[in-house]
C-alpha cells in the first residue's frame, strides 16, 4: 500500500505539473498576442536550425565566383556575397550558431547562478557575505573586455565563446536575483517543518526550495537567451566569435557587409533583420512568461481583473 500511495502521490505531482504547463501556454495564447509572435518567431528558429540542410538551397560556403555580389533573384532568393555564397543558406546555416549560443551559455549560467544563489540565501552569515562580494568584483569588470580578454587567450571558437559567457553570466547579477527569490521562500512553515524533522539541508533545498523557484529561473534562463545571442554577435562582429567559413550572423554584419555596404546593402540587411526579430521575440517571449508566471506582477487581462476584485473585497 505504501508503495502504491507514493507511485500515485508521484503521478498525480506530473500531472499538475503537466496542467501548469498547459495553463501557462494557453494563458500567453489568450492575454500576450506579442508572446504569442515572440514563440512562433523562437520556435521557427529552433526550427530552422534543427532543418537547416533542407531548408537551405545550398551549401554554407559553396563558392560561385561567377555570381559575387548579385542582388536578391529568383535563383538568389536574399542575394550573394562577395565569394559567390548564397546568402540566405549562410543565414539559414547561421541560426545554428544561435541556438547552440541561445541554449548552451544560458544553461550553464542558470545551473551556476542557482546554485551560488541558494547557497547564499540558506546558509546566509558569512557564506552569504562571502558569495556577495565576491558577485560584486566580478561584477565592477566590464563584461565584455572579460570575454575578449579570455578568448583572446584561449582562441576564437564555438565552446570558448559559450564557456565564458555562460560563466560570467552565472557568476554575475543574476546569483542576486536567485538568492532574492530563495529568501522570499526560506521562511517559509513548510522549509521551516522541514528543517525541524532533520531534514538535510541538500534535501531541504532540492525538494521544497527549488521547485517553489521554477518561475523566476525560467523566465531567468529566457532572459539570458536573448543577451547571449546578441553578445555572440557582438564578439563575432569584432573577429573573437566563431571563426570563418561557418556563418554568425555578428560575422557576416562584420566581414562581408562591413567591406561592401554600399555596393551590396543586402549583405548587412538580410543577418541584421534576422538577428533583431530572433531577439525581438525572445523578450517578448520572455515578458510574456514573466507576466504570467509571476503572482506579484499584473500584466494582462486576467491579473488586472484580478486585482480589482482583490481591491473591492478588502475595501468592503
Amino acid at each position: 500500500m505504501g508503495i502504491n500511495a507514493e507511485f500515485a502521490t508521484r503521478q498525480a505531482t506530473v500531472k499538475k505539473h503537466h496542467s501548469l504547463a498547459i495553463n501557462v501556454i494557453l494563458r500567453i495564447l489568450k492575454e500576450k498576442p506579442l508572446a504569442t509572435v515572440g514563440g512562433v518567431a523562437v520556435l521557427l528558429l529552433f526550427l530552422t536550425g534543427l532543418f537547416a540542410d533542407i531548408i537551405a538551397p545550398h551549401g554554407y560556403n559553396d563558392m560561385v565566383l561567377a555570381d559575387r555580389l548579385l542582388p536578391p533573384s529568383g535563383k538568389y532568393i536574399l542575394g550573394t556575397d562577395q565569394l559567390g555564397r548564397d546568402l540566405l543558406s549562410r543565414v539559414v546555416y547561421g541560426t545554428r550558431i544561435s541556438i547552440y549560443i541561445g541554449l548552451g551559455a544560458p544553461a550553464i549560467a542558470l545551473v551556476l547562478s542557482t546554485f551560488l544563489g541558494c547557497i547564499s540565501a540558506y546558509f546566509g552569515g558569512k557564506t552569504d557575505m562571502i558569495i556577495q562580494r565576491f558577485v560584486d568584483a566580478i561584477m565592477c569588470f566590464p563584461g565584455l573586455v572579460i570575454m575578449l580578454t579570455v578568448i583572446a587567450l584561449t582562441g576564437p571558437g564555438l565552446v570558448q565563446i559559450i564557456l565564458v559567457l555562460g560563466i560570467l553570466d552565472g557568476i554575475g547579477g543574476r546569483v542576486r536575483v536567485v538568492r532574492s527569490a530563495v529568501l522570499g521562500i526560506k521562511l517559509s512553515m513548510y522549509v521551516e517543518a522541514a528543517k525541524a524533522v532533520g531534514s538535510p539541508d541538500a534535501k531541504t533545498m532540492l525538494k521544497h526550495i527549488l521547485p517553489n523557484i521554477t518561475a523566476p529561473l525560467i523566465i531567468l534562463f529566457t532572459v539570458s537567451m536573448g543577451g547571449a545571442i546578441l553578445t555572440e554577435a557582438t564578439l563575432s562582429f569584432l573577429g573573437f566569435g566563431v571563426p570563418p567559413p561557418y556563418p554568425s550572423w555578428g560575422g557576416m554584419l562584420s566581414r562581408e557587409a562591413r567591406v561592401y555596404m554600399d555596393q551590396a546593402p543586402w549583405l548587412a540587411l538580410w543577418p541584421g533583420l534576422a538577428l533583431t526579430l530572433v531577439i525581438w521575440g525572445i523578450n517578448m517571449l520572455g515578458d510574456g512568461l514573466r507576466d504570467v508566471l509571476d503572482p506579484r506582477l499584473t500584466g494582462g487581462k486576467g491579473g488586472r481583473y484580478k486585482t480589482k476584485a482583490v481591491r473591492r473585497k478588502l475595501t468592503s
